[in-house]
């Protein structure tokens, strides 16, 4: 498994250097790197150029306005753009459509975070709820048909070639 660290923008305001030493160390080691909440704290876009971010979270505010906001809209798919070009990967948090769902997917945004799929579960019901989903997604096992090499019968049960 690997260990994914969520950081939002405004705990980087604290401290820059320090926050760019641990987050490149932490990089180092593995650990992979969220920016959380992106869009609605402090952080200018060069946060995005001098920290090792392998994500960016969509904030759950601008996925609410998904068919009701056209520069929500906008903003979710420069977003998008400007995270893919920096090779990160983006995560929408607050899905709760399946239009939000749709538009996402249509954007390339990839991954998707909401109660469309689950409200929060306990702990021990994690592993039954990710078996089912499993279930759910498999393909459905192929179905062979059987191939005839003899003429369709007519109503009296005679075929053509006789």
């Amino acid at each position: 498994g690997e260990l994914i660290l969520e950081i939002t923008e405004d705990t980087l305001e604290t401290d820059l250097a320090g926050a760019a030493r641990v987050l490149h160390a932490l990089k180092q080691r593995g650990v992979r790197i969220a920016l959380d909440d992106f869009g609605t704290g402090q952080a200018s876009l060069s946060h995005l150029r001098r920290f090792p971010f392998d994500y960016i979270k969509i904030d759950q505010s601008f996925v609410a306005g998904i068919g009701n906001v056209a520069n929500d809209e906008k903003l979710i798919q420069a977003i998008i753009r400007l995270a893919h070009a920096l090779g990160m990967q983006v995560v929408a948090e607050g899905v709760e459509t399946a239009r939000q769902r749709d538009f996402l997917a249509a954007e390339h945004c990839d991954y998707i975070q909401g109660y469309y799929f689950s409200r929060p579960i306990e702990a021990d019901a994690v592993l039954p709820f990710a078996r089912e989903l499993v279930v759910q997604l498999e393909p459905a096992p192929e179905r062979t048909v059987p191939s005839s090499t003899a003429c369709p019968a007519d109503e009296n049960g005679v075929s053509e070639s006789n």
